[in-house]
């Protein structure tokens, strides 16, 4: 299985869930994207194999664009992280209809542990599923 994992790396919080989730769940597969043009060109190819999507928002700019390309986010889960608390953020935020969301100054760690709780319940219905 593989994720998709947008981040700029403004504050590290992005680096820091990649190098944590893969240090505890090391037989996913991860895919990043460093700009918008990027992500949006990754999403619009096949999605073989991609089961999850993880996107930290620096700023409200970002959160712009990711909500623009919410038609491209198709049903996979996605665990959003915004910069801020402020209610415009979160509600748009909300447009993109995350399973998770949390905020930048909570850090990787919580991330982490929902993103490998939502692979293992993914792996564990699969594996019923055959």
């Amino acid at each position: 299985m593989s994720f998709l994992v947008f981040h700029t790396d403004n504050n590290g919080a992005g680096a820091g869930f990649l190098k944590n989730l893969r240090e505890q769940a090391p037989e996913n597969q991860a895919e990043a994207c460093r700009d918008l043009a990027s992500l949006e060109k990754r999403l619009r190819q096949p999605r073989a194999g991609l089961c999850m999507l993880v996107f930290f928002a620096a700023d409200k700019a970002e959160l712009n664009g990711l909500t623009a390309l919410g038609s491209c986010l198709g049903d996979l889960p996605l665990i959003l992280v915004l910069p801020d608390r402020e209610e415009g953020t979160v509600i748009r935020g909300h447009r993109l209809y995350p399973r998770f969301l949390t905020f930048l100054d909570c850090g990787p760690g919580e991330v982490c542990l929902t993103a490998g709780k939502m692979l293992a319940a993914m792996r564990a219905a699969r594996w019923k599923a055959a």
